[in-house]
């Protein structure tokens, strides 16, 4: 692709969306997502009389109870191997429904880790993606975030085990839904806030239309990212945004407002 004008863009700090992005959307429903429904019981059962892994058990029955309206034992209320099996099964539906929930995303980062640590998964990022990264920080002198629906714990395992070494090297910083949802503008408002940088110094890259309209109403700088296996692009009549396949098509200068 041609690195026109509308792909030259001189900003301060970079945000980047991961499946789908950074990262394919094949390994994260392929291998992430079957990696913890099939050891969620494993790590329920290992961990069971630490603390945090029965307040992480409530959260996803909190969660249920909300969807459902039903009221639902606390973890302490019950036999221990019961309610193991009725949060295991809860987990996997929420992931075969692909539920952004925080108590999935926390459970979830927390059992990939162990599959991180001990080699059976490796973090998928395109090929572009480590190039990119080491010449936007240590070349260009832009910060370089990410924003994703998984936690950021998750994110940082993803980015500490790829394929290309440890690429945390290359980040500022993370954020997840605990700043907002990715649809709404105002996440991006509260993430321009708390960066110190004006939203127009900023720019998103995603694949989700939803998201690349919420950053733009806040104010930042979108593109979209077209990689193998995404979900075909669909903008309202008039609308545009930048695409690329690779994140080598773009052009960034630093900012020197």
């Amino acid at each position: 692709m041609d690195k026109s004008s509308d792909l030259t863009f001189c900003v301060d700090c970079v945000i980047l969306d991961v499946e789908g992005t950074t990262t394919s959307i094949k390994f994260v429903k392929d291998e992430l997502f079957p990696f913890a429904a099939s050891h969620v019981k494993r790590h329920l059962q290992d961990n069971w009389q630490i603390r945090e892994t029965r307040d992480d058990a409530n959260a996803v029955l909190r969660q249920a109870e909300e969807d459902s309206g039903e009221n639902l034992a606390d973890v302490g209320n019950d036999n221990q191997d019961c309610v193991i099996d009725r949060v295991v099964k809860l987990v996997q539906d929420m992931i075969a429904q692909d539920r952004k929930v925080p108590c999935l995303k926390n459970l979830q980062g927390k059992i990939w880790k162990k599959g991180y640590e001990d080699g059976r998964l490796k973090g998928h990022v395109y090929a572009d993606v480590p190039t990119c990264l080491k010449q936007w920080r240590e070349d260009v002198g832009v910060q370089v975030y990410i924003y994703s629906s998984g936690s950021v714990a998750a994110q940082k395992l993803l980015f500490a085990h790829t394929e290309y070494g440890d690429l945390t090297q290359f980040l500022n910083g993370h954020f997840d839904t605990a700043v907002g949802p990715k649809t709404a503008s105002e996440s991006y408002v509260k993430i321009a806030t708390s960066l110190a940088t004006p939203a127009d110094k900023i720019l998103f890259l995603t694949d989700i239309v939803a998201e690349a309209r919420a950053a733009l109403a806040a104010g930042m700088r979108v593109v979209l990212a077209s990689r193998p296996g995404n979900a075909p692009v669909e903008l309202s009549d008039g609308e545009h945004f930048p695409t690329v396949s690779s994140f080598a098509d773009i052009v960034l200068e630093k900012s020197t407002e």
